[in-house]
């Protein structure tokens, strides 16, 4: 059987068993409501995870489980964190230290007896400082040369930066134990499902399983649990099938190359069908009735940004933020703003982990939603003549 086939069979027998599980919840939806979870409320951002990691390691905390958390994650990475006393345990979050650095999540026991340190990245484009990690390797040797670990938390896809640490001093800390490389898909997102099946209260539980789930959904792409346990088993029930699905993930990077030249081809169109002008090499419009700004969306912040951005000229000129809320007040929703952009907003988030992005290029709906965007502003005469 040819391989276009055989993947096809894949992804035909795959569907039908999800489009199952989806008509369950469907029909029992009032009483499972599988879609809901209480971390969609707000933004689950690098600070916010660090909170919730540090606020269950932290023995001492109102989750009233004790160590059980502390234990489970020490045990996880082989961790030397011994301790006879949990009241004597501290966890913080943003230590300041040397040159104003801050460390994600802090650990110690009898004040610096002990000490494990969690550097927290969890977009992989974040980049890292210089000399961000050996800093904190040097910090933390100073406070306690020999008790201590630092685990760097990030994507699987991200690399620890030689900016960060030279490549000799990565092995050498490495080939000790004292800086720990681990990630969210590996290590945290498994490692969080066992706090919420050990947890011994079922509130703390389901939110345990929302955070999981969250992760999953930013990590994996997968926010339905039973979802990736339906892929995963049928996958590995037949070698055929994990031939095929490492073919189909290999693939992955290429499809996605190919779709971001179709948008590309697609904002050429766009741009012809406004008579505006488009920079492929800057992902920006250029429109008449706006000299010192344009029309842009960018890959930012693990998804894609869109919104004005000031040209060089005017950012030269005018550094400091400003908003543009004559543009603004065309819109529903709520624009951020920073130095370069006076009007900015997600058009898509995660999209390393979540196909709708890519599926909203393939079926046309991302060039609409920019075009709505464009015409709005089209349509506003003299846009410059209130701007700064």
């Amino acid at each position: 059987m040819e391989l276009k086939q055989k993947t096809e069979n894949l992804f035909g027998e795959l569907k039908l068993k999800i489009d199952f599980v989806s008509e369950l919840n469907a029909l029992f939806g009032k009483t499972l409501a599988a879609d809901f979870n209480s971390l969609d409320f707000w933004r689950v951002d690098e600070n916010k995870v660090s909170e919730i990691l540090a606020y269950f390691l932290d023995p001492n905390e109102r989750h009233q489980q004790g160590d059980l958390y502390l234990k489970l994650f020490i045990n996880h990475f082989n961790l030397d964190f011994t301790y006879a006393n949990v009241k004597e345990i501290e966890v913080e979050t943003e230590r300041v230290i040397d040159f104003n650095r801050r460390i994600d999540v802090f650990i110690t026991y009898r004040k610096h007896e002990k000490i494990i340190a969690i550097e927290n990245k969890i977009r992989a484009e974040t980049k890292d400082q210089d000399n961000q990690i050996v800093d904190y390797l040097h910090y933390l040797e100073r406070i306690n040369p020999e008790d201590f670990n630092l685990l760097y938390l990030a994507p699987k896809q991200k690399a620890l930066s030689s900016k960060s640490i030279s490549e000799q001093d990565k092995v050498f800390y490495l080939e000790n134990k004292k800086l720990v490389l681990i990630n969210y898909e590996d290590d945290i997102i498994g490692l969080i499902h066992s706090f919420a099946i050990h947890s011994e209260n079922e509130r703390v539980r389901s939110f345990l399983l929302d955070f999981e789930r969250k992760l999953r959904k930013i990590y994996l792409g997968m926010d339905n649990i039973n979802d990736a346990k339906i892929v995963a088993q049928f996958i590995g029930g037949h070698s055929e099938n994990i031939d095929l699905a490492f073919k189909v993930a290999n693939s992955l990077n290429e499809v996605k190359q190919d779709l971001i030249s179709f948008l590309d081809t697609q904002m050429y169109e766009l741009a012809e069908e406004l008579e505006v002008v488009y920079v492929a090499e800057h992902s920006h419009f250029v429109l008449k009735n706006m000299a010192n700004h344009y029309v842009k969306f960018n890959f930012e912040m693990g998804g894609i940004i869109y919104g004005i951005v000031k040209t060089p000229d005017q950012f030269s000129r005018v550094t400091a933020k400003y908003s543009i809320q004559k543009i603004e007040d065309l819109f529903s929703n709520k624009f951020r703003i920073s130095q370069w952009w006076p009007l900015y907003d997600f058009l898509y988030q995660q999209i390393d982990s979540n196909p709708d992005f890519w599926i909203d290029v393939k079926n046309g709906k991302v060039k609409e939603k920019i075009r709505y965007f464009i015409s709005l502003i089209i349509d506003k005469t003299d846009l410059e003549s209130d701007l700064i």
